[in-house]
């Protein structure tokens, strides 16, 4: 399970949110090649604390931990998310498949 905590605050009568914390997000290391070849995707950086997001569009952007963004922005992130989970999990599913029943010889006689 993703767990992504905000806070929520307002500045010149605008939401915002702040990062506070991700937790349960794969590293680009940890995914399928297939799944990073299209879009949408996303992934953890660990090393600057941030999702790397790439949308339908394949237009790149980026959640950082204690940042402040729109609470619109934010929440076209995380419509993005949602449908890279629906396409991993897709992503996944086939590659079991694949694994599972693609062996063994196959003949053609011509």
């Amino acid at each position: 399970m993703i767990k992504i905590v905000t806070e929520k605050s307002v500045k010149d009568f605008t939401p915002y949110r702040k990062i506070i914390s991700i937790e349960g997000i794969k590293t680009k290391e940890e995914l399928p090649i297939n799944y990073l070849q299209g879009y949408p995707y996303f992934y953890f950086n660990p090393q600057n604390n941030e999702i790397l997001l790439r949308d339908s569009d394949g237009k790149n952007a980026g959640l950082y931990i204690n940042d402040y963004m729109f609470e619109s922005v934010f929440q076209e992130h995380l419509r993005t998310i949602k449908k890279s989970i629906e396409r991993y999990k897709k992503i996944k599913k086939y590659n079991a498949m694949l694994l599972k029943e693609w062996h063994g010889q196959e003949i053609f006689e011509l």
